[in-house]
């Protein structure tokens, strides 16, 4: 469609597609006299200075808001409350002026104020006509503005106008209006990439220092590099001593109880043989054979505990005591590392500590 005059469809007009409109709107802006769009029936014809206002199709209910899936449209009251004495409806008589202003400012290249015209026209008569020349009033700002806002809204205005065309065909063809949106979607992907560009070309950079005094400056690494190491190997080492400690109570613990119990073994045996229980059998001997059976059972226990147990915790804590050694050992290797690798140098922005030992 021609971005010279905002061609105008009659709602009652028969099926046109887009690539028609643009043969319209081309012949219209080369000639003054096919300018202006056949007259409605019912409505006074127009002249070439005076183009005609689009009207809405009887059978759609001029005034009535039109379903465009987006935000409805409000129509004033005047426009809803026809006084047949007073002459046209104020709606449909305000509406036309309205959009000759717009197409005036359109032509003037005023492209803010045909869209106000234009969208002040819509709000008192909702021809969806006039949402093409909304959207197109948009397109032709945003090659002054270069305005992404410019495309969205167009793109947003556009929308609507297609779910008109796609309700009622004899507004044009819906594909066309989906090949316009495509346009109008790689423009607005162009300008954001524009706005991108130009947003990394502005960013401050660093400056270089001005100034010819030298200066001191430290590169060191952020922190120690063999601290985990000496924390983990202290750790270690303590963990491993615990259990050295712990094991060796444990062996104490049940040696103690291993003497203990051979001694009490002992004491029965020597009753034993006093009750002369020797081929004989008698209460006081069987009570005295349990008693040493038992004691010897527990005294068996106690060995086995002080060489199992003990002797395990006190194991895994000399493990423990040899790998905290070695971790702290690396630790404390890489610390001194860290430091040796300090070194002071001039260069030419001051002075910068590096070097090897």
């Amino acid at each position: 469609m021609s971005l010279g005059t905002p061609p105008m469809i009659p709602a009652t007009c028969p099926q046109r597609s887009l690539a028609g409109l643009l043969i319209a709107a081309l012949a219209a802006t080369s000639s003054p006299a096919a300018a202006a769009p056949a007259p409605v029936a019912g409505e006074p014809p127009a002249t070439a200075d005076e183009p005609e206002f689009p009207t809405v199709d009887p059978s759609r209910g001029a005034g009535q808001l039109p379903d465009v899936g987006q935000t409805p449209v409000n129509v004033p009251e005047a426009a809803e409350e026809a006084n047949p004495e007073v002459g046209p409806e104020p709606a449909q008589g305000w509406a036309p002026d309205l959009y000759r202003k717009g197409r005036e400012a359109y032509q003037l290249g005023h492209f803010s104020e045909a869209i106000e015209r234009f969208e002040e026209a819509y709000r008192l008569a909702p021809a969806p006509d006039l949402l093409y020349n909304i959207g197109l009033a948009y397109l032709r700002r945003h090659e002054a503005s270069h305005d992404v806002e410019d495309l969205q809204k167009a793109r947003a205005v556009l929308f609507n106008f297609r779910l008109e065309v796609e309700k009622d065909p004899n507004f044009g063809d819906p594909s066309e209006v989906e090949t316009l949106m495509k346009e109008i979607e790689a423009g607005i992907a162009e300008e954001e990439a524009k706005e991108r560009a130009l947003t990394n070309a502005i960013t401050p950079r660093e400056s270089a220092p001005t100034t010819s005094e030298p200066e001191c400056k430290v590169i060191l690494p952020e922190e120690d590099p063999g601290r985990v190491d000496r924390l983990a190997g202290v750790l270690t080492l303590g963990a491993g001593g615990l259990l050295i400690a712990g094991g060796a109570a444990s062996l104490a613990v049940f040696t103690f109880k291993g003497q203990e119990f051979e001694t009490t073994l002992t004491e029965l045996q020597a009753q034993r043989e006093v009750e002369g229980c020797d081929g004989r059998s008698s209460a006081r001997c069987d009570a005295l054979a349990e008693s040493i059976d038992t004691t010897t059972a527990n005294g068996r226990r106690a060995n086995l505990l002080a060489a199992g147990v003990g002797t395990a915790l006190m194991g895994a804590g000399v493990v423990g005591v040899v790998t905290g050694a070695i971790l702290y050992a690396r630790g404390k290797k890489r610390g001194e590392q860290w430091e040796r690798r300090v070194q002071l140098s001039p260069t030419v922005g001051g002075l910068v500590l590096r070097g090897r030992f």
